[in-house]
């Protein structure tokens, strides 16, 4: 879904117009019992998910989880996973994204959102780092934002080795550990692509057609990338 909207909008009406397209979309498909079943298909769990994240990057990403860790979400969509993460790892946590969420987290665009200092043990953002203005001023902000030893840790996914993508430009001079999961993603994105060709009529018949539509073209556009060797994703950890 990310890769359709980006599409449509480029950086600079993102932030005007995004909130809308995104509003939309989780509000279909949120409802929409083919795309939960989806979900619990490709990713393991119940629960709505908007992201791509795999079996395995999910289990990469949890690693990091502890008991009580104070933990911001941002970029968190419905929130759904937020809560999902807090109440399965017993995590005290919060989200923020541009959409109004269910469970009364922030509504707000976190590039311009302060985000407070020295108040987070780990800000996660899965698939939401990608459309900034800024990208140096809100890495920043969000690294004030972790109390000493806290980590940043998100899903990546750029056009060329992560090295020589933004991000890791930007972080030439700090502190993190990047995993490769290309290959991991190249699978997953396929996997996807035929499940939801199985899925089809089903989408169909509950009225979602469009809905099937976007996300079929999302993955499909994800799987040509790879196909192309465009297209490269990290799980990436950055330190305080």
């Amino acid at each position: 879904m990310f890769q359709f909207i980006r599409n449509l909008l480029n950086q600079k009406g993102f932030n005007a117009k995004a909130k809308r397209a995104f509003t939309n979309y989780y509000r279909f498909a949120r409802e929409s019992k083919s795309y939960l079943s989806y979900c619990n298909k490709m990713h393991g769990i119940e629960c709505f998910m908007q992201n791509n994240l795999s079996k395995k990057q999910f289990e990469a990403l949890t690693a990091h989880f502890k008991p009580n860790m104070k933990v911001l979400d941002i970029g968190c969509g419905t929130g759904d996973l937020t809560e999902y993460f807090a109440k399965n790892y017993k995590l005290k946590a919060k989200g923020m994204d541009l959409v109004e969420s269910k469970f009364k987290y922030k509504e707000a665009n976190f590039e311009t959102t302060w985000l407070g200092e020295n108040e987070y043990d780990l800000v996660i953002s899965l698939d939401g780092f990608y459309m900034l203005n800024d990208l140096y001023r809100t890495l920043n902000k969000v690294m004030d934002s972790l109390k000493p030893k806290g980590k940043f840790v998100l899903t990546y996914t750029s056009e060329r080795p992560f090295e020589k993508s933004r991000l890791g430009k930007a972080l030439k001079k700090r502190k993190h550990d990047v995993k490769d999961f290309t290959q991991d993603d190249k699978v997953f994105n396929n996997k996807a692509k035929d499940l939801l060709e199985e899925m089809k009529s089903s989408f169909i018949e509950e009225g979602n057609s469009s809905l099937f539509h976007t996300k079929y073209n999302e993955i499909k556009k994800n799987v040509d990338s790879h196909q192309n060797g465009k297209m490269y994703r990290s799980l990436v950890t950055i330190y305080k």
